[in-house]
């Protein structure tokens, strides 16, 4: 009735307010779904981020580490996804491309990090877009499971990203942040 139409006109009206400010909205999401773009970074080295290389936004690109910048190369829409095979996770998710809304960091056959189709349909179905939490700030893929643990040989640029297991330990940077 009359309280559902005050707060479709508040939503509609916060926002036109977001938009003045630059926050753009689109207009077929309310902003109380919009989705916050992220820097997925190392914990421990801050200034490396997950990037697509040399913004080649397309399908199959690589995903390499690189100096987090003010660039769109760095940044991901991060959509939460239901945690299918993953019980106990907290939450799950696809970081979206800010270039090209149709790709997903995920990880191909050979477990390296790349662009690919979103959701649970996507590229290497199924799964292999989707991200949860680990223990200790890791990130893993929803497909590889404990082998799909996010991983960097160094924290450095152009250092290729992988799918590892993390809990066997070794050399490497895996603690990630900003999602």
């Amino acid at each position: 009735g009359r309280q559902a139409t005050v707060i479709m006109a508040a939503l509609a009206a916060l926002g036109s307010a977001l938009a003045i400010i630059g926050l753009a909205v689109p207009a077929s999401a309310s902003p109380l779904t919009s989705t916050p773009v992220v820097k997925v970074y190392l914990t421990f080295a801050p200034r490396y981020c997950a990037d697509v290389k040399n913004d080649d936004n397309k399908a199959g690109a690589l995903v390499w580490l690189y100096k987090c910048s003010q660039s769109k190369g760095d940044k991901w829409q991060e959509y939460q996804q239901e945690c299918i095979g993953q019980e106990g996770q907290p939450q799950c998710f696809d970081f979206v491309d800010t270039h090209n809304d149709q790709l997903c960091l995920g990880l191909n056959n050979h477990r390296v990090a790349v662009l690919q189709k979103c959701g649970y349909g996507g590229d290497n179905a199924p799964y292999s877009s989707i991200w949860g939490p680990t223990a200790k700030n890791g990130l893993r893929n929803n497909k590889w499971g404990t082998e799909g643990d996010l991983w960097a040989p160094r924290a450095s640029n152009t250092a290729k990203l992988y799918g590892e297991d993390r809990d066997a330990g070794g050399p490497g940077w895996w603690q990630w942040s900003g999602y």
